[in-house]
């Protein structure tokens, strides 16, 4: 899970240090508060393999993580 709203480091700018420096293709769901539209493309386009917003179920989240794992 990847909050977007980290303090040092935000979601953004470390998906593109995993994805593009680091050259992992570790599945990444985005963690946010912020439901506003367009997000979830935007976390997608950077790179995100999922995205959840808060507050989100546990089987909402179990799904999208065995999606990513299957």
């Amino acid at each position: 899970l990847m909050d977007m709203q980290m303090p040092i480091m935000d979601g953004y700018t470390a998906v593109g240090v995993i994805r593009n420096d680091l050259k992992m293709d570790v599945p990444i769901i985005a963690m946010t508060a912020h439901a506003m539209a367009g997000e979830r493309d935007k976390c997608i386009g950077l790179g995100m393999n999922e995205y959840v917003s808060k507050p989100f179920t546990k089987d909402d989240l179990f799904q999208k993580m065995e999606r990513l794992v299957a």
